[in-house]
């Protein structure tokens, strides 16, 4: 496959981080600046404070010759892994280990010059603004209101009930489909001229749009914005109600901390493009299940829940593999039609679909025991 340089850099730059700690940067327990050696030291939350402050994958070469691995802006907050010695800096030679908030694998090393923390940082995030970015923001997002962004970022940090998160959540569903468009442009853009900025300096849309979470998909070939589930599972547990943490809660069993609707709970990812259906392990009709009780109990954005079922039937409708044996198959479907609440169509589709399964005649040849490695998925 053909990657442009600007790919090429990204895929260089996230292997390098499986070597992050390679070289001379051992761990040890030491407190002497001078030494080479590492310093460990308690986690704790820290705020980046320079705009375009690169976050290295290695520091263990000179600075011409490392990878990138992503550029960081004012308002990013990093929870602080791990002191280590590095190259002279703004008259310091400490460096940081960093992981971004909320922690989901993105790691690096940061100048600690770039970084506060502690009674400093919260200081600094009371009394930020997400004017800081508004530059950026306007010309990347032309089409919406800067104002809008603004009073959507005082509801996410500053109404902490169950109707501020109602409102915030509902309002970047909708807002999704506008801001990928724009950056989807903005990444083609990018890469046609062969730059590798197209992603790297995108960390700045989730400060002003607290929720909004940006990722690469497909080998690092397509960027996605997402919500990001576990800001909002953070903002859930701020409120005094609870059914905002069973949603988060449902949300995130279901899709996980990237929500991940193409490789969700019920669908096994075997290679980068594809998997099996997950039916006939139990995983359909124990969510299903979870989603009657939420549905039944709760009022409170009941369309993502039912959303949730949707997925589930159409995945089991659409399947060509299956991770469970035959029996195990036509045994979840069954308890699927006795238990879960569904309409009359989809009834009548589920049952069609047993039939279909239990023929296995047609054009198409279904499999199953996927989950035992029975069956060819594609790679």
């Amino acid at each position: 496959m053909f990657y442009t340089p600007a790919i090429r850099c990204f895929l260089i730059a996230v292997l390098s981080v499986a070597t992050l700690h390679s070289g001379r940067f051992a761990r040890t327990n030491t407190h002497s600046e001078e030494s080479n050696e590492n310093k460990p030291i308690a986690k704790k939350v820290g705020v980046v404070v320079s705009d375009d402050t690169i976050l290295w994958a290695s520091i263990d070469r000179p600075e011409k010759f490392r990878y990138i691995y992503n550029i960081l802006f004012k308002g990013n907050e990093v929870v602080i892994l791990e002191q280590v010695k590095g190259e002279l800096k703004n008259r310091s030679k400490i460096w940081f280990y960093v992981e971004l908030v909320p922690e989901r694998g993105i790691r690096g090393y940061i100048h600690s010059s770039y970084v506060i923390s502690g009674s400093r940082a919260a200081k600094y995030m009371l009394e930020f603004s997400p004017e800081i970015h508004k530059r950026k923001f306007e010309k990347l997002f032309p089409n919406i209101s800067f104002n809008k962004a603004k009073e959507l970022y005082n509801v996410f940090k500053k109404d902490h009930t169950i109707d501020g998160f109602r409102s915030v959540y509902t309002a970047l569903t909708h807002m999704l489909s506008v801001i990928e468009k724009r950056i989807v442009k903005h990444f083609h853009k990018d890469t046609e001229k062969g730059e590798q900025d197209y992603f790297h300096d995108l960390h700045w849309v989730g400060i002003v749009l607290p929720g909004i979470l940006v990722i690469t998909v497909a080998e690092g070939t397509e960027i996605e914005p997402r919500i990001d589930l576990l800001l909002f599972a953070q903002k859930a547990a701020l409120s005094k109600d609870t059914t905002d943490n069973e949603f988060t809660a449902l949300m995130l069993e279901a899709y996980g901390p990237w929500f991940n609707q193409y490789f969700p709970e019920w669908f096994a990812q075997t290679w980068d493009y594809g998997g099996y259906s997950r039916l006939g392990t139990g995983v359909h009709y124990t969510l299903m299940k979870k989603c009657d009780a939420y549905l039944n109990k709760n009022n409170f954005l009941n369309s993502e829940i039912e959303m949730i079922k949707y997925e589930m039937v159409h995945d089991i409708l659409n399947a060509y593999d299956y991770g469970g044996a035959k029996p195990d198959v036509f045994k979840e479907i069954d308890m699927i039609l006795k238990d879960i609440k569904l309409t009359e169509e989809t009834t009548q589709k589920l049952k069609e679909r047993r039939s279909v399964l239990k023929k296995n005649d047609g054009k198409f040849k279904y499999e199953f025991n996927c989950e035992k490695g029975r069956c060819n998925t594609g790679g």
